[in-house]
């Protein structure tokens, strides 16, 4: 008995947050579209939080709460003037708690029995950075980095 009142006040303080999220992400959109700048870097700080009680909430593996943590780090980030490196690492972290949560269901062993899956992949970035590349300046290898690090979260 105590166990089904858990689960429903779990189940329902889940769904209030993603209500929540949504709201947020709506109020979001909004001020973005309407070019508030100062406001809309405040409601897109409280996405990841939101996105990340939601998750927990639901019972999520640490790995995608540290990711959702990372992610909500990198907005922070990029919020702020002379901070792109750190969001962009930030973001590189979270995006590779991601890539771990896919090995660890199985996305390895989908890929091996889809070969040519990666090697489109890797030339679609190769293509994509070759064409930015002129225009990197000093950031050439982060963004090589960083892109190829989004590259294999998208496998």
């Amino acid at each position: 008995m105590l166990n089904g009142v858990i689960e429903a006040e779990r189940t329902r303080l889940a769904r209030s947050l993603l209500i929540a999220f949504l709201a947020c992400s709506a109020v979001h959109l909004v001020l973005v579209g309407l070019d508030l700048g100062p406001y809309n870097a405040l409601t897109k700080a409280m996405l990841m939080p939101l996105l990340a009680a939601w998750a927990a909430a639901c019972g999520a593996s640490r790995s995608v709460l540290a990711a959702l943590l990372f992610s909500w780090g990198g907005d922070v980030m990029l919020s702020i003037d002379g901070a792109f490196i750190p969001g962009m690492v930030s973001f590189g972290i979270a995006h590779a708690f991601y890539v771990r949560c896919f090995v660890k269901r199985g996305a390895v062993e989908t890929l091996k029995r889809r070969p040519v899956i990666p090697l489109l992949y890797v030339l679609v970035w190769a293509v994509a950075l070759a064409a930015l590349w002129p225009g990197l300046g000093d950031m050439r290898l982060p963004v090589a980095a960083y892109s190829l690090l989004l590259f294999t979260s998208a496998l």
